[in-house]
Formats: C-alpha cells, structure tokens, sequence
C-alpha cells in the first residue's frame, strides 16, 4: 500500500506540474490535466469510506473496478493513459492491475485501449463528416497513419475502406467533428516548436545587429 501510495503522490504531482506549465499557454489542457489529478485523488480519497474491497475479485475486477476504469478510459481516450494511473484508480499495484484486468476483459490494458479508440473511430466515421486524419487525432493516435496500422490489424481492412463500405455512394449530410482539445503530447510538441521559433528569431536578430555593427565606419 505504501508503495502504490507513493505511485500515486507521483503521478498527481506530475499531473499538476504540467497543468502549471501549460496554464499560460492553454488554459483549457491545464483544467484537462487538473481534472485528472483530481480524478486520481478521489480515488484515493475514497479508500476510507468505499466499503468495497480493493483486492481483485477471484483474480479479476470488482465491478465498481470495472466501472471506474472503463469510464475513466473512454473519457481519456484523446490524451496518454498510463497504467500507474489506472492501477491507482483501482487501487492496486501496477503489477496486480495488469493480471487482473486481463483475467477480466481477456485482454492486456494496451489491447482493450486500442480497441476503444479503434471502436470510438468508427462512431466518429459513421456520424461525422471529419478526415481520418482528423479522426485520428480526436481518439488519441498519434497520426492517420498510426490509425490505419492499428485499424487493419485490428479490422481488416483500412478506415476509409471501412468508411466507403458503409457509406456506400449516398451523400449524406453528417457534422464536422468538435473541436478535440490537444493530448499533453501535443501541446508539449507546439510548445517546443514555439521555443525552437523564438531561438532561432533571437539568433537572426543578434546576427543582424552583430552585421550592422560590423558595418559602421
């Protein structure tokens, strides 16, 4: 317990870290990464007064396990979802969490989060009228081409195959995708291109002015 304790001090800590460095930036992937933190701290915060038993049951999931952790996936599927954090929802050691989940959904937590996203995909190509690329990004892959591998493998054929054999030749009028706020990658991405950019236009300012000096008489 003291253990899972400290994993999960360190994941809120985390968490909370990030939202500061990005509260400037983008106030709306802070109040994303504080949620979760928060997320995490009921959990923990429940321990004392949830009657329910943390230890796996028969080797698997409780059901309110169960359902603390679907949820929490689906709702995370845009964004990283780390194991330690899933295993302090359940509060279970990461080791623990692994076996039991896999005895209950017959699959590891990495397979059933790819399953989601692929699952949530389909939703998105069926109701709305977003590229793949767009759809790709709103479900937490890193690019369409990322999608289409785990897709096919998954599926057996390609999205916009997939996507053209159900739609068929009918146009029908479906909406764009709302808009997804950015995975903690993603932001973290623009940031360091945003720093590269301010380095490099420092750069060319110290070199023209150093040009300019050199040129006087």
């Amino acid at each position: 317990m003291a253990v899972e304790a400290r994993d999960m001090t360190q994941i809120v800590m985390e968490l909370l870290q990030s939202s500061l460095e990005q509260l400037d930036r983008d106030r709306h992937a802070a109040a994303e990464l504080i949620a979760k933190a928060c997320a995490l701290l009921e959990a923990r915060d429940g321990r004392a007064s949830d009657p329910e038993p943390a230890q796996p049951v028969n080797g698997g999931l409780a059901a309110w396990q169960i359902r603390r952790i679907s949820t929490y996936i689906d709702v995370n599927l845009n964004d990283r979802v780390r194991i330690a954090e899933l295993a302090a929802m359940a509060r279970l050691g990461p080791s623990q969490f692994r076996r039991a989940f896999k005895k209950c959904f017959g699959v590891s937590p990495h397979t059933y989060l790819t399953q989601r996203r692929i699952r949530r995909a389909q939703d998105l190509m069926m109701t709305t009228d977003a590229s793949i690329s767009e759809i790709a990004l709103a479900v937490g892959f890193s690019d369409q081409a990322h999608l289409t591998t785990r897709f096919h493998r998954s599926v057996g054929t390609t999205p916009h195959a997939w996507r053209r054999e159900r739609n068929g030749s009918a146009t029908v009028w479906r909406p764009r995708l709302a808009h997804m706020p950015p995975s903690r990658n993603e932001t973290a991405a623009a940031g360091a291109r945003s720093k590269v950019r301010s380095r490099a236009v420092t750069q060319a300012t110290l070199r023209a002015s150093t040009s300019r000096r050199g040129d006087r008489p």
